[in-house]
């Protein structure tokens, strides 16, 4: 069954994972590593919800589940300005630089 999620899975999380495993731990303030990891839990959530969605048999638990998902995916979407991964933690790191 396809995933009822359509927001790129885990886009953040697996950004941030290869920033780590690649360059080490980004520069950020404890404030912005905090907002990032925000997003990580979210993605982590939603991920969990799409899992419990295609495991539902009653349409009526998956339209629940997908309104969850939706209410999450645009507090992300707040969260980030709509940027992607890149450009998002790029502006984070510029942010810690002038409030370090």
């Amino acid at each position: 069954m396809p995933d009822l999620y359509n927001f790129d899975i885990m886009k953040y999380t697996s950004y941030f994972s290869q920033i780590l495993k690649g360059n080490g731990s980004p520069h950020l303030s404890q404030d912005m590593f905090a907002l990032y990891m925000n997003i990580v839990h979210l993605e982590g959530r939603i991920a969990q919800l799409n899992d419990l969605a295609n495991k539902a048999k009653q349409n009526d638990k998956k339209f629940v589940y997908r309104l969850k998902i939706d209410a999450i995916e645009d507090k992300i979407k707040k969260l980030t300005n709509r940027m992607e991964p890149k450009e998002f933690l790029n502006s984070l790191i510029k942010i810690s630089d002038y409030s370090i």
